[in-house]
């Protein structure tokens, strides 16, 4: 290193300056120590080698691949390895290579390559000679018994035995079957049924359609015509691919005649038109035996010296399906045709017909003697042959729910070639295979497949017509299990179809009413007078047939009486045991007070899940009472679905309160007019406040007293000195979400109740919200608690004060003279009350189809009477009573207030 300066300058003193000089001179001799120690380290690990080498030995340390190595020893060593073990598989590979050339023998080559030449001569001459020893002849034998005692121990060659024709091979020391021997050409007409393979056997193969029967024991076939893309020159007979409707005509390949008479099946006439073209045996073209046709059964009786083939084109000019024309167009050949009309023959045969799910055909005789059979409308026609022979067939879908009218005369019938169910006159000749349904015999039918649905002929032909006299008493209702109960009147006229007049008579049944099971038939006895349901008519002799039950739906003469609603309107259930009527009763007893007042009230409807009766009972009631203020609780529509679904049940809404004799008043629900589209999805549709405001109040604006375009408002009937007050409980709104209806009173609401509503003298208040307001209601709302205070403050007469949540106000009612006689609500689909501090409070199950109140057990359905809930209200302003008559799920109550 350079040296330090330890001439000091002058200026420092003369002592320290020494001692600096000192030590500078150590450090100095340190680091010169230091640096030589570090030269001799490097000198001996170099060893020997000079100074101007050394950059070379660091260089020897990388091999030829670059990979690098911590000494140049270490990379000897490694080379070192590598040349042993390549040293000792040189030494393996020689011995190998070496005992390589010797064969199994002991026999020793000069090398491997001779061994080699060796082994493929000698295995050439042993192959050739094996082959000499093959006989191109088998020899036959009886059987394989014959065979084993003829070579025990095996020979070369093919061996045949001649009871199964199959070939035999020595093989691992034993004799092994080999399989046929050879096979040769199927004789004309060789093949049983009991050789056809399964697919061969099946409706669904295209060419090959089993038609076996007991009667023939055959199968009908169709001839193979396969189609393509593409069309024929009528004129020149040959191929035409290039033309611009090329692509909406099939051509088949030729098929030989048989000097039968073909015929052409078209199942689809409305798409196809189709020719037939004949060729010479050499392929020249003959003619054209037919031009374009679209209809079943043209026939030609073919050729054995030409061949045939078809061409279709598409009636629209579409494009043209290979698969269509298959579909479209069937050749049969009068070969093997089986000659017999299935249904047409009296006894057993081997086929069933059914139909799906146990279902039945409507069959009605109409006054024409026409015979009118409507198929059900979700299943189809099955037919199987019944001899294992796996054919079947199902009528195609559109023939479900169709009607059918036989005029006398004609028949119904199943065409199987076809697949087609039409109507025909009796002498027409029918296709061979065909299955009759029905015939018309004047009225009756008497043979074919449906003629059991029509129910046993009288028994008395003579008598035919039985009608009740009083019309009225002819009550029919469903019940759940699709029996049918069926109220009679006293007595029936009945006349026979040769006479002039009508007979009388009484019947003797006590009660009168009936009940007929399902599938069973209702008559009239002739011998004791009386109506009967059975279900099987053998032992009856002289009677008349009313009806045969069809689930739940009466068929034949009183069917008639079984309408959607009876005579005044309702449905007829609601006349059973004369349940309406007591009603009414009840309703115009609770009317008759000398002060007060009634109404109609029904809530929840949620019109998507309802059987709207509603109007029709509505009517009724106001027909039949005084009553004439109906009010709605809330709840349009049902909670999830769309858009859409929201409007219709508005529109249900509206058809049904505009229909009525009395307006409805509406109170604003948490559903109006909100839905959520499921129950798992947060999104929905929420109606701006002008339209639920539309729906539910803008009808009756001009008599109701309120505020504009609110829900809320009040109704007076100051003879009665009784006012209705309609909250609307449910005034937040948010258009942007599901449900978006919130619930709450806002300030504005609560002015106009304290200054308005509640402003009277002498009056008895009804109070009319969505939801409770009392906190002992079940699905109370906690944010009425408000109007419950209110309602509180009134009928206690104290000061009302409130200051929260933004809102204020302060009247003291010490000095009123009204009284809240019933605070009325729905929204928790139950029917519930109780009093807090001189408040009664009553809440209503829905009037829409759920089963929610777990105090009303009795499931409610579509068709029976519980399917609304309508209460009918009687106010006593001097008893200070009231009393509710319910009209449908629930019960009749009655309150103190």
């Amino acid at each position: 290193m350079d040296k330090l300066i330890t001439n000091l300058d002058t200026n420092l003193g003369p002592v320290l300056r020494e001692q600096l000089d000192t030590n500078f001179q150590k450090i100095q001799n340190g680091v010169d120590g230091q640096s030589d120690a570090l030269n001799k380290q490097i000198t001996d690990l170099l060893g020997n080698v000079a100074p101007q080498d050394q950059n070379e030995v660091t260089q020897a340390r990388i091999d030829s691949n670059g990979v690098p190595y911590q000494t140049l020893k270490g990379r000897l060593d490694v080379n070192q390895s590598t040349a042993e073990t390549a040293l000792k598989e040189e030494r393996l590979t020689g011995a190998e290579v070496q005992s390589a050339r010797s064969n199994t023998s002991g026999k020793n080559y000069d090398n491997l390559k001779a061994r080699l030449d060796d082994t493929e001569a000698n295995l050439t001459n042993n192959m050739n000679a094996k082959i000499s020893q093959i006989s191109s002849v088998p020899e036959t034998f009886a059987n394989l018994a014959a065979l084993k005692n003829a070579y025990p121990n095996g020979k070369t060659g093919i061996f045949v035995t001649a009871d199964n024709g199959h070939k035999y091979i020595w093989a691992n020391n034993v004799w092994t079957d080999a399989g046929v021997y050879q096979s040769v050409g199927i004789a004309k007409g060789s093949v049983s049924y009991d050789n056809l393979d399964i697919q061969a056997k099946i409706s669904q193969s295209v060419f090959f359609d089993i038609r076996k029967s007991a009667l023939n024991r055959g199968y009908y076939q169709y001839l193979p015509f396969y189609y393509e893309i593409g069309a024929i020159d009528p004129v020149s007979g040959t191929d035409r691919d290039h033309d611009s409707y090329s692509t909406e005509m099939l051509r088949t390949d030729f098929v030989i005649g048989d000097g039968k008479k073909w015929t052409f099946w078209d199942s689809n006439p409305d798409l196809y038109n189709y020719r037939l073209l004949s060729y010479k045996s050499d392929g020249t073209f003959n003619a054209s035996e037919f031009d374009w046709k679209s209809s079943n059964g043209a026939t030609i009786v073919s050729d054995p010296s030409l061949k045939y083939r078809l061409t279709l084109t598409t009636k629209n000019h579409s494009a043209a399906s290979t698969l269509d024309g298959i579909k479209a167009v069937y050749v049969s050949s009068d070969n093997d045709l089986a000659p017999y009309n299935p249904m047409d023959l009296w006894g057993n045969f081997d086929y069933m017909i059914n139909i799906g799910g146990g279902a039945i055909p409507n069959i009605v005789v109409e006054p024409n003697k026409d015979i009118t059979v409507t198929m059900p409308d979700s299943v189809d026609l099955y037919y199987s042959d019944n001899i294992q022979t796996g054919f079947t067939l199902k009528s195609e879908s559109s023939y479900r729910g169709q009607t059918f009218t036989i005029n006398p005369s004609q028949i119904l019938y199943w065409d199987l070639q076809t697949n087609t169910i039409l109507v025909s006159d009796a002498g027409t000749r029918r296709p061979n295979h065909n299955v009759l349904l029905a015939n018309n015999s004047w009225g009756q039918i008497t043979n074919g497949y449906f003629m059991q649905f029509q129910g046993a002929p009288l028994r008395d032909a003579l008598i035919s017509i039985a009608e009740p006299i009083s019309s009225k008493q002819v009550i029919i209702a469903t019940q759940s299990d699709d029996s049918l109960n069926i109220t009679l009147p006293d007595s029936v006229m009945y006349t026979k179809q040769v006479a002039e007049s009508w007979d009388k008579l009484v019947l003797k049944n006590n009660p009168l009413k009936i009940s007929v099971p399902n599938n069973y038939t209702l008559i009239l006895d002739l011998t004791d007078s009386t109506v009967k349901a059975v279900n099987s008519l053998i032992s009856y002799q002289y009677y008349i047939m009313l009806g045969f039950n069809h689930y739940g739906n009466l068929k034949g003469q009183w069917a008639h009486w079984q309408t959607n609603t009876n005579y005044d309107g309702i449905p007829g259930y609601y006349h059973e045991d004369n349940y309406i009527d007591n009603k009414i009763d009840v309703i115009n007893q609770n009317t008759q007070v000398q002060t007060g007042v009634s109404f109609a009230y029904f809530t929840d409807s949620h019109w998507g899940n309802n059987a709207n009766q509603q109007g029709k009972l509505l009517d009724y009631i106001s027909q039949q009472t005084s009553i004439n203020q109906i009010f709605f609780g809330g709840d349009i529509p049902q909670g999830y679905g769309t858009q859409a679904d929201v409007e219709t049940a508005g529109q249900n809404y509206l058809t049904v309160t505009r229909s009525l004799k009395h307006p409805v008043y509406g109170v604003h629900g948490n559903h109006d007019m909100t839905i959520k589209t499921d129950d798992s999805t947060d999104t929905g549709y929420t109606a701006p406040h002008i339209d639920q405001y539309d729906i539910l109040n803008r009808c009756n604006e001009l008599i109701q007293h309120g505020v504009q375009n609110k829900n809320y408002y009040y109704l007076d009937n100051p003879i009665q000195k009784v006012r209705y007050i309609i909250i609307d409980d449910w005034e937040g709104l948010d258009t942007s979400t599901y449900w978006g209806v919130k619930s709450g009173i806002t300030q504005q609401q609560l002015d106009w109740l304290l200054t308005t509503a509640f402003n009277a003298d002498g009056y008895t208040f009804i109070v009319l919200t969505h939801a409770p307001s009392d906190e002992q209601i079940p699905v109370y709302v906690p944010t009425n608690k408000i109007l419950q205070q209110v309602l509180i403050a009134i009928n206690n007469k104290q000061k009302f004060e409130l200051n929260e949540d933004n809102i204020t106000a302060s009247v003291d009612f010490s000095d009123t003279t009204n009284y809240v006689a019933l605070h009325l609500s729905g929204h928790n689909h139950r029917d519930a009350s109780h009093i807090d501090n001189n408040v009664l409070s009553v809440s209503t199950i829905c009037d829409a189809l759920y089963n929610d109140d777990p105090n009303y057990t009795e499931q409610r359905q579509k068709g029976s009477i519980n399917e609304q809930c309508i209460d009918v209200v009687s106010v006593d302003t001097t008893n200070r009573t009231i009393k509710m008559c319910r009209i449908g799920a629930g019960n009749d109550r009655s309150f103190n207030y």
